[in-house]
């Protein structure tokens, strides 16, 4: 059971949420619903909540200016947007829980199972949402940071301190040049956001970054030698894509 509140400044919105949420989740509770960043805040402070859908664009303010005022908070945020490619590249990047408009039964019980995943563990959220503020402040500078799932806990990489990504499995290492991590997502979830970003596909189990290539190698259908003196093969399939992208 939790106590929820829903902060959207469409009525349609809130209500389709709360249809869904109501199939969903029928031991939870709603205990507000508010349109503005001063209504949601005196509401939150009146209550008890565990999970707030928040929606960041609102007609007298944003979804930040609430949880700048409420930097102790203990609930959990599930962002509600419209669809922006670059919105979800930056939820993404900060790891954060978020829904696409118009909203699907799968996506919110996808979310309401995340969140049941870190119940209690809320305050882990505060950097990430720091995080995503500056890349809504800044949409056309390139992202700097990507967090990951590391244990019980959200470590803040940046990524000019990747050297290189390797697929376990279903994990993914993240090498640097002092530390490894392994996460649990395969190796697929980070390829869009970093490709975007400067890193290079090269093999079905690598994604380097090219700052730290120390040499390419010809021999053997095609190679490359990293600081950290690893050498990674390239896929034959990716090889003219390297190639452009080094401008050899």
């Amino acid at each position: 059971m939790y106590n929820i509140g829903i902060v959207d400044d469409e009525k349609h919105a809130r209500d389709t949420l709360k249809t869904m949420l109501a199939r969903i989740a029928p031991d939870s509770k709603i205990l507000f619903e508010a349109q503005s960043p001063a209504e949601a805040i005196e509401m939150i402070g009146k209550n008890d909540i565990d999970i707030v859908f928040l929606d960041i664009h609102l007609k007298n303010g944003n979804g930040f200016q609430i949880l700048e005022m409420l930097p102790e908070r203990k609930f959990h945020v599930i962002f509600v947007t419209a669809y922006n490619q670059y919105a979800i590249d930056a939820f993404r990047f900060a790891a954060l829980h978020y829904i696409l408009k118009p909203v699907s039964m799968n996506d919110l019980n996808e979310s309401m199972q995340r969140v049941a995943g870190v119940r209690g563990q809320a305050a882990y959220q505060n950097e990430q949402i720091s995080t995503l503020k500056g890349y809504y402040a800044e949409p056309e500078q390139k992202i700097k940071k990507i967090c990951i799932p590391y244990g019980n806990e959200m470590l803040f990489l940046k990524l000019s301190d990747i050297i290189r990504l390797e697929a376990s499995s279903n994990y993914t290492w993240f090498i640097l040049a002092n530390n490894k991590y392994l996460v649990s997502k395969t190796l697929k979830e980070y390829e869009d956001l970093l490709c975007k970003n400067g890193f290079i596909r090269i093999h079905q189990s690598h994604i380097i970054n090219p700052e730290f290539m120390v040499k390419y190698q010809k021999s053997g259908g095609g190679e490359v030698v990293m600081t950290d003196n690893s050498t990674i093969p390239i896929a034959r399939n990716r090889k003219n894509d390297f190639l452009r992208l080094i401008k050899l």
